[in-house]
């Protein structure tokens, strides 16, 4: 059902709900979208890239339990028919191990957009001090360099920065690492050329729309088999499924 024609945006992310005798519990979530072009004289600029068709999967679970779940939904939406896949994430480890494991080959992964700039200004505030000219100044500069697909000048940069100890010196230290680590998924400029999003806020606003907004209610608490009907249900819901799902299910006698 409506499968991705062109291009598909593949997002992944977690969030929590209550559990009943459990406590908060994570939910991992996929959104597939279709990658539209609106504008091709305003290639390369942001807002010229409309994501639409979207579809949504939610489990209550660890990585494992979640896998079938991400590759019924890749399945369902055919990516891998398609010429093009963007996969757009933050920086979790469980999010790629999955990516890598599950979505097709020649996909291009992207680091998402705000998470590297949200990064950068750990950096900047313990580096520079927080909300100090020197930190807004340099931070606005890595901003640029970022746009433009200049990682080698940002990771440069960052290690310019003071000397710093104990917890100034491990954010630091961490905002190199996590650069370093996901430096080929930082080529924004290539990205933006190659009319690819840059940003998961496709499944960020599924986590609220979609799930929180039923499903985190004042004083909810879910048992974990209601939570596991709920969240398919939410799913269908909201990939405009529900309809053509009931229709598959069996008529009582």
């Amino acid at each position: 059902r409506e499968p991705v024609e062109d291009h598909a945006s593949v997002s992944i992310d977690g969030l929590t709900i209550l559990v009943r005798g459990e406590g908060y519990r994570e939910v991992k979530m996929i959104s597939v979208s279709e990658a539209v072009e609106e504008d091709e004289t305003a290639k390369g600029e942001q807002g010229a890239l409309n994501l639409t068709r979207h579809s949504y999967r939610a489990v209550l679970g660890d990585k494992d339990t979640f896998a079938p779940a991400l590759k019924g939904e890749l399945a369902r939406r055919r990516v891998r028919n398609v010429d093009k896949i963007t996969t757009v994430n933050d920086g979790a480890e469980w999010i790629w191990d999955l990516v890598e494991s599950h979505v097709p080959e020649w996909r291009v992964e992207v680091l998402d957009w705000p998470h590297a700039m949200e990064n950068l200004a750990k950096a900047a505030k313990a580096g520079l001090g927080e909300g100090t000219e020197k930190a807004i100044t340099w931070l606005k500069q890595r901003e640029t360099e970022l746009w433009r697909g200049q990682v080698i000048q940002v990771e440069i940069a960052l290690y310019n920065l003071p000397r710093r100890y104990k917890e100034r010196g491990k954010a630091i230290r961490q905002v190199k690492g996590y650069i370093d680590r996901h430096s080929e998924r930082l080529e924004y400029a290539r990205f933006r050329g190659e009319g690819r999003p840059i940003g998961s806020g496709t499944v960020e606003s599924g986590a609220k729309n979609v799930v929180q907004w039923r499903m985190k209610r004042g004083g909810q608490h879910w048992s974990p088999d209601g939570a596991m009907r709920m969240l398919a249900a939410v799913g269908e819901v909201r990939s405009k499924r529900w309809s053509a799902s009931q229709r598959r299910l069996p008529k009582a006698a």
